[in-house]
């Protein structure tokens, strides 16, 4: 007589015992394996082969039922682990916004956040602006750069500094965010300097010097100085020139410049890169001052001009 088979013999573990075999971040992150895993394509002209089984799943049919259905609650309909769509926590956290006296206080406290994120977060505030990141040097990077702004709208500065090109080499508290009215109606920008992508070219950079940057610090052994110095430090900061121009401005390779030129003026160019210029002559032209070091070729050393200022060497 055949014997009724009932699933209690075949896995014999209660629903307590399930809960305790594993916490719910390993099973979201055995989903998460499980689903980002594409199964590698079978050779043509192999034979099949036996597929290997996960022991635990195989050994307790209820564990998997359980599993599953655990997952369904912890993952969601959307079968991912961390919900990267604007609705998300995390997107959701990557702007504040603090209402006070008939305006908005938006900060950004996420800046390696989805620009779709952004975006999302100003809509759900009912305010009319787009963000929009530009590729940026470290240094830069969470800052506000610029934008076309609606009337109202009004930059806010932080405690961080940020050494901008067009300073003169001198720092200045970094804009971090913007506050606009609660009743803004017209629609504008705002340019958020956000991290360049591996071989994509910055489209603002900070001094290659500041804080963050590659040669932070390296003012007075790079600028102005030989490219024999120059070049072991480059190297030395897994840095390679991908410009490099003479003293007419025009692009040369930089392998065919003579150690004994100088380094007149350098900035960030990609991650891991540079663009510099060269000459036979001594002297910088970056926005940086070295001081007792001309900045062009016929031009007095800065002490001897008025004005000029050299806020760190």
């Amino acid at each position: 007589m055949m014997r009724e088979l009932r699933l209690s013999d075949t896995a014999p573990v209660t629903d307590d015992e399930v809960a305790r075999l594993a916490s719910l971040t390993a099973f979201a992150d055995l989903a998460a394996q499980i689903a980002t895993t594409e199964a590698p394509a079978r050779p043509r002209a192999a034979a099949p082969r036996p597929r290997r089984r996960l022991a635990l799943l195989t050994a307790f049919p209820i564990a998997l039922a359980a599993l599953a259905a655990l997952l369904v609650t912890v993952l969601g309909p959307g079968g991912s682990v961390t919900d990267n769509s604007a609705n998300s926590a995390a997107a959701i956290k990557s702007l504040s916004f603090t209402k006070a006296d008939g305006t908005i206080t938006v900060v950004i406290t996420n800046p390696y956040a989805d620009v779709a994120w952004y975006n999302a977060d100003l809509a759900r505030h009912h305010i009319p602006l787009t963000l929009k990141v530009i590729p940026a040097s470290p240094s830069l990077v969470g800052s506000i750069i610029g934008g076309d702004y609606a009337p109202g709208v009004k930059e806010l500065t932080g405690q961080r500094r940020c050494y901008y090109p067009s300073n003169g080499g001198t720092s200045s508290p970094c804009l971090i965010g913007f506050t606009v009215p609660t009743n803004l109606k017209e629609q504008g920008s705002v340019w958020i300097a956000g991290p360049a992508k591996p071989g994509q070219q910055y489209e603002t950079t900070g001094s290659i010097f500041a804080p963050g940057e590659a040669l932070a610090g390296l003012l007075k052994q790079v600028a102005g100085q030989p490219l024999s110095k120059v070049r072991p430090i480059l190297a030395s900061h897994h840095l390679s020139v991908a410009v490099c121009r003479d003293a007419d401005n025009s692009n040369v390779n930089p392998d065919s410049v003579p150690g004994d030129y100088y380094v007149t003026n350098i900035l960030p160019w990609a991650p891991g890169q540079v663009m510099i210029w060269t000459s036979s002559k001594q002297f910088y032209d970056g926005s940086e001052r070295v001081p007792g070091m001309s900045t062009g070729p016929s031009a007095a050393p800065p002490a001897a001009r008025p004005g000029a200022v050299s806020d760190r060497e």
